[in-house]
């Protein structure tokens, strides 16, 4: 566990982290217990705690750490925090019910499918769905089945949230091939992610073939679900891929490599196989560096002469142990553009990247939705953002 108060940047890791990151464990022992207390100790501001909780979206795990290591807290940070943890194990087990309805939809319309993250990953990292706060539901389908997988869900009650009223099948057949995802809300509010891949640049991940299983959450509850070394890459994508915002990404991350140390070597060398090492390398560094994750000597000397992980790491580091001032977030976009692309220099995946950054939505709307209306989005992307800077700027003058 971190003893150094700072980051590579220089800036104090905030100790609210720190304490995040002790009560992440997966393994409950008299060693997790007092790196707890100890990490306790060192908070001033429990209220800083509980916002750091929500943040990062760790409430039940924080709840399991504090409470086994039997730390005395304020009454009232005691109550938020247990009444937040019981709140999200409600939601598990409401999203473990809807995991159930979707898999016996999707069965029968003959659509197979697959869950990543969510109530499996809660199991198979921590050995229990309730430490894990799961907001929605990933659900991946074969890309020649997501508007078959889409219609299912408007048929079952599911309103399409996201893209907001876009029901023109070539104009959802753009957007998932630059975007790849559309999300559905129920009446009651539950949340699903319907994925045609799981990451937005195809060049990341060989998604061709991907490790599942069956994960059984609850007696009469069984699904497929994303597994293996499938799982621990994409999760390591994932995180990389928005410089690590969440410890909770992170802390999955270590649980796995908990599990069994001794698969590391070979993650590592399918991770430079694959084109993926520096989204791995930089999981690896920060799960060092934050839950005291042994590497092996060869690997951390690998990662010693790839210098492009420092610059991320440093960046990732902020980001997870800082709060963001308003000139940070500024320039928070074209930052995260810049950074993103460090993950792998190849043409094909940079070009990706490039056509992320560039292309308007709007833009493509309004020139007739379809590819050739990418191409002009591209085109005209300096005069539409200069034109929307100057009517922003002249609201900001007039308000």
């Amino acid at each position: 566990m971190i003893t150094r108060q700072e980051s590579r940047s220089g800036r104090a890791i905030r100790p609210e982290l720190l304490l995040l990151a002790a009560c992440a464990g997966r393994q409950q022992s008299e060693a997790r217990e007092t790196r707890v207390r100890t990490a306790a100790g060192n908070i001033h501001d429990w209220n800083e705690f509980v916002a750091a909780v929500h943040r990062h979206r760790m409430a039940a795990i924080a709840w399991n750490g504090l409470n086994l290591a039997k730390c005395a807290l304020p009454a009232h940070i005691e109550t938020t925090l247990r009444a937040t943890a019981l709140r999200d194990t409600r939601q598990v087990v409401k999203l473990v019910a809807v995991a159930a309805s979707m898999q016996a939809l999707f069965e029968k319309a003959g659509l197979s499918m697959m869950i990543a993250k969510g109530p499996p990953l809660s199991l198979l990292a921590y050995g229990d769905i309730s430490l894990r706060q799961c907001r929605d539901l990933d659900v991946l389908v074969k890309p020649a089945d997501i508007l078959k997988a889409r219609k299912i869900l408007i048929d079952a009650g599911y309103h399409q949230n996201f893209p907001e009223g876009m029901d023109d099948e070539a104009e959802l057949e753009l957007w998932l091939w630059l975007k790849k995802d559309l999300a559905f809300v129920s009446p009651s509010g539950d949340v699903i992610e319907l994925h045609s891949r799981l990451q937005r640049n195809p060049h990341l991940l060989n998604e061709a073939a991907l490790q599942r299983e069956p994960v059984q959450l609850a007696p009469n509850v069984t699904v497929q679900a994303l597994a293996g070394d499938d799982l621990f890459i994409y999760l390591c994508l994932h995180g990389s891929g928005h410089l690590w915002e969440r410890l909770k990404w992170l802390a999955d991350v270590a649980a796995l490599i908990e599990i069994d140390p001794s698969r590391l070597p070979l993650l590592w060398k399918r991770a430079r196989q694959e084109g993926s090492a520096i989204a791995v390398g930089l999981a690896l560094l920060l799960c060092q560096r934050l839950f005291d994750t042994d590497i092996p000597p060869l690997i951390r000397n690998d990662l010693g002469r790839i210098r492009r992980l420092r610059i991320l790491e440093k960046y990732s580091l902020d980001r997870l142990a800082h709060k963001a001032t308003g000139g940070e977030r500024k320039f928070a976009s074209t930052q995260m553009l810049i950074l993103v692309a460090l993950l792998r220099i190849e043409p094909y995946y940079l070009f990706h990247e490039a056509i992320h950054a560039l292309v308007d939505w709007r833009s493509v709307a309004a020139f007739g939705g379809n590819k050739r209306a990418v191409f002009l989005s591209i085109v005209l992307r300096p005069f539409t953002w200069s034109w929307i800077t100057i009517k922003r700027l002249q609201t900001k003058t007039s308000a």
